[in-house]
């Protein structure tokens, strides 16, 4: 049995070390908190002019479960500012980190990350980890969004719905 939990250690010790898009940093500089409560937020970060990299961390919090989770992170470059993602990583407790792909390159870099199986309700955290080229200001932005599971009363009233629309199919229907 301990030979087992040894593996296990050993292999995802491999598995995290392997990958940087998988490491979680242990600090970064926390940003603000993302306000979840219309099913989507936004945030923005400013890069100043004497950082060369760093790591940012916002934070939100999903009062419920949800479906459908969604998010991009963008920075444009302009000139001789730049900010080049290196991790972009969404974490929660004991939940395995969720790093978001690279969908596009520079000029217009962008971050994106889709989880069709959902999230559960609780607080999470979206790490950034980037360098920055240039002697001026730089920022970059992003949008999360949520689509949260159908309270029981939607689908009573989704049920109610039909069953009036039978009903009057079912009046309308001539007599034989």
């Amino acid at each position: 049995m301990n030979f087992n939990r040894s593996l296990v250690a050993i292999v995802a010790t491999v598995v995290v070390a392997a990958s940087p898009a998988l490491a979680v940093p242990t600090s970064g500089t926390p940003l603000g908190t993302i306000d979840m409560s219309s099913n989507s937020g936004s945030f923005t970060g400013e890069v100043q002019a004497a950082v060369v990299a760093a790591v940012d961390v916002f934070t939100f919090t999903l009062s419920q479960p949800v479906i459908d989770f969604g998010g991009f992170v963008q920075t444009i470059r302009l000139s001789n500012r730049d900010i080049d993602f290196t991790s972009v990583v969404l974490t929660s407790g004991m939940m395995i980190p969720l790093p978001f792909m690279m969908s596009a390159g520079d000029p217009f870099e962008t971050w994106t990350l889709s989880v069709p199986s959902g999230l559960a309700a609780g607080n999470y955290a979206l790490t950034l980890t980037y360098s920055k080229t240039g002697p001026a200001l730089a920022s970059y932005s992003g949008t999360l969004e949520v689509t949260p599971i159908p309270e029981p009363e939607t689908y009573a009233l989704m049920l109610a719905g039909l069953g009036v629309v039978g009903f009057v199919a079912a009046r309308r229907r001539p007599r034989v």
